[in-house]
């Protein structure tokens, strides 16, 4: 069974666990991310810590591209994100992705949320490489400031949530994401269950090197966020653009 056919069997899974504990699900955490900040990873990571079931429309769990991505990942590290410590009760959790729809901008929601953050270079960067396979338009320094002026509008938002929600948003940085486990312990912390698996082992299973399978690979490129400044292309594509100055998201 190749990781494709695999995420689809445990889609449908997760779909009829979400329908059978639909009545007690315990816990809606919603979160809100630009393209490309990583959210497909925080979500694996999420995953590992929690039974995270999805409650999401079909057109949204069975799009080809998204199913393929997971072909990148190593069949050991998905599998290691399945399982759990002794005595854990099953407790469904919902990662809700599309509160204020696909890539939306922070708003007040009903839930507690999680409002994930990355380098905005680092992550236009992120887009620009994977520009043919989702389809951005990122090929002049004029679609590259577009690109950027949402970064910021985003950004600008999730500061507000932050300072507005009182305790019931955490930013998340994808930097002290990768960096070390202290980030997704803050998430079980702020989430309040009990883990399925410890948050050290859940980040030493989704280190970049342990995670991410060989070969060609165009959605999982790289996990270091001072890739681009290696890019020759990009960095004049960036020149052309213009400084700015994300100084106000700590960046």
């Amino acid at each position: 069974m190749s990781n494709s056919e695999h995420f689809a069997d445990h889609a449908l899974t997760t779909v009829r666990k979400g329908q059978y504990y639909f009545g007690s699900l315990l816990k809606e955490i919603d979160i809100f991310a630009f393209p490309r900040t990583g959210s497909h990873f925080l979500a694996y990571c999420f995953a590992g810590l929690f039974d995270s079931i999805s409650l999401l429309p079909e057109v949204h769990r069975t799009l080809p591209e998204s199913i393929s991505r997971q072909d990148e990942l190593r069949v050991e590290a998905l599998y290691a994100l399945e399982l759990r410590q002794p005595g854990v009760p099953f407790q469904p959790v919902w990662l809700n992705p599309i509160v204020n729809g696909v890539h939306g901008l922070p708003a007040p929601c009903d839930h507690p949320a999680l409002v994930l953050i990355r380098d905005p270079i680092a992550s236009a960067f992120s887009a620009w490489r994977a520009r043919h396979r989702l389809g951005f338009a990122l090929e002049t320094a004029e679609e590259l400031n577009v690109h950027l002026d949402k970064y910021e509008d985003f950004y600008d938002a999730a500061n507000i949530l932050i300072k507005q929600a009182a305790g019931r948003a955490l930013l998340v940085r994808y930097e002290l994401l990768v960096a070390n486990f202290e980030m997704l312990q803050r998430i079980v912390e702020f989430v309040g269950l009990t883990p399925k698996l410890a948050p050290r082992f859940v980040h030493w299973v989704t280190r970049f090197e342990n995670f991410v399978a060989g070969g060609n690979r165009t959605f999982y490129r790289e996990g270091d966020n001072e890739a681009w400044r290696r890019d020759e292309p990009w960095c004049m594509l960036l020149q052309q653009a213009g400084m700015r100055d994300f100084s106000r998201f700590g960046y």
